[in-house]
C-alpha cells in the first residue's frame, strides 16, 4: 500500500505538468489552424449533446423512424406520431436540397409545457420560445431565414408582411430574436435576407457559404470567401434594395 501511495505522489508533478502540455498544445492549434480546430471543437461538442439525449429523456416515451427520433410525454403519442410522420417526409427532402447524407436517426423531444423546456436548459421562466436547436458557428437569422425558406419551397408557406414593414433591425441585434420587441419582424428580415443571398447567389453560392460554416469560417469570413463583400456591405445592399422594392 505505501508502494502504491509513493507511487501515486510521483506521478502527481507530471499530471500537472500533462495538463499544462495539453493546454499549450490547444492554444498552438488555435492559433496555427484556428479553423480545423474550432471545426473539431464543435463537432466534438456536438455529439457529447447528441449523447446526453437518451439521458437527458429518461422517463419519456418514444418512437422512431427511418430518419429521426421523437422523444414525448406519456399521453402525447399522437401529436409524436404527427411530429414523427411530417419529419419523416420532409428529413430526406431537406438533405437532399443541400446536399446532405443523414448518417443516424435525429433526436427530436418533445414538451408539454413551455416551463418543462425552459428547465432543461436553465431558462428563466418567462423566457418564451417555439423550440431550440443546437447551432454552430453562424448567426440565427441564417438558420431561421433557411428554414422559412425551405417551408416556402415545400409547402408554399410563407409569412406576411409584419405591421412597420420595411423597417427592419441591425443585423448586430438579430442573433437575440427572443429579447427584439418585434420577434415576428425579426423573423420575416431573416427570409428576406436569405432571399438577398439567393437572388444575387443563387442556391450554388449559399452552399458554398454553408461549407464555408462548416469547415470552422466565421460568417463574417465564409461571406467574404464566397460573396465577395463583407457583413457591413451586406447590410448596406439589403436595407437600399429593401427601402428601393428590391426585397
Amino acid at each position: 500500500m505505501s508502494g502504491f501511495l509513493q507511487r501515486h505522489k510521483a506521478l502527481r508533478p507530471w499530471t500537472g505538468q500533462l495538463v499544462v502540455l495539453g493546454i499549450v498544445l490547444l492554444a498552438y492549434l488555435m492559433l496555427r489552424a484556428p479553423v480545423f480546430t474550432r471545426t473539431h471543437i464543435n463537432e466534438f461538442v456536438r455529439e457529447v449533446n447528441r449523447s446526453l439525449v437518451p439521458v437527458q429523456c429518461m422517463g419519456l416515451e418514444r418512437i422512431g423512424g427511418d430518419h429521426c427520433v421523437v422523444f414525448y410525454p406519456q399521453g402525447e403519442e399522437e401529436a409524436a406520431k404527427l411530429v414523427l410522420r411530417t419529419a419523416e417526409r420532409f428529413f430526406p427532402v431537406v438533405a437532399d436540397e443541400f446536399g446532405v447524407k443523414l448518417k443516424r436517426r435525429v433526436p427530436v423531444v418533445l414538451y408539454r409545457e413551455q416551463s418543462e423546456l425552459n428547465r432543461v436548459f436553465g431558462w428563466p421562466a418567462d423566457e418564451g420560445t417555439m423550440g431550440v436547436y443546437w447551432g454552430g458557428n453562424y448567426p440565427r437569422w441564417l438558420t431561421e431565414g433557411l428554414a422559412q425558406e425551405m417551408e416556402r419551397r415545400l409547402t408554399g408557406f410563407r409569412l406576411e408582411p409584419p405591421a412597420g414593414f420595411p423597417n427592419c433591425y441591425p443585423f448586430s441585434v438579430l442573433d437575440d430574436f427572443d429579447s427584439l420587441p418585434d420577434e415576428r419582424l425579426a423573423y420575416y428580415q431573416s427570409y428576406l435576407m436569405v432571399g438577398y443571398l439567393l437572388e444575387h447567389g443563387g442556391d450554388a453560392k449559399l452552399k458554398e457559404l454553408l461549407a464555408e460554416l462548416g469547415r470552422g469560417c466565421s460568417f463574417a469570413s465564409a461571406l467574404e470567401r464566397t460573396m465577395g463583400y463583407g457583413v457591413s456591405e451586406f447590410e448596406s445592399r439589403f436595407v437600399y434594395a429593401l427601402l428601393n422594392g428590391g426585397c
